[in-house]
């Protein structure tokens, strides 16, 4: 339904990972990770998208992919909203911050 032009690369160029969110078998949304830099000694990795669809929002499904996004690709990472979106802002400050006291080294850039 949405044209994302970056889609094919997550399958065919090095240092982009695709995810499907599933919850009990059934799509629940998406996440796309990128290696900003692929030849730091310390990787920075991008949330590129990230997706759950409405009914499994507020269930803590969003928090849980995050975090085992981040426990996969250790590392820097650089996770942005779009302007406007402050529920998106407000998901994101709370699940940072809920990661660094669990994982007190972790570095996320702004």
């Amino acid at each position: 339904m949405f044209d994302y032009p970056y889609l094919d690369y997550y399958w065919t160029e090095a240092g982009r990972y695709p995810f499907l969110v599933r919850v009990e078998g059934t799509l629940a949304g998406f996440v796309l990770v990128r290696q900003l830099e692929l030849d730091a000694d310390e990787p920075l990795w991008q949330m590129a998208e990230f997706f759950v669809l409405s009914k499994y929002r507020r269930q803590g499904i969003g928090r849980e992919v995050a975090h085992r996004v981040f426990d996969r690709f250790e590392g820097r990472w650089q996770v942005t909203s779009q302007e406007g979106n402050l529920s998106s802002q407000r998901f994101w400050q709370r699940v940072i911050e809920d990661y660094q006291r669990k994982k007190p080294g972790a570095v996320f850039l702004q």
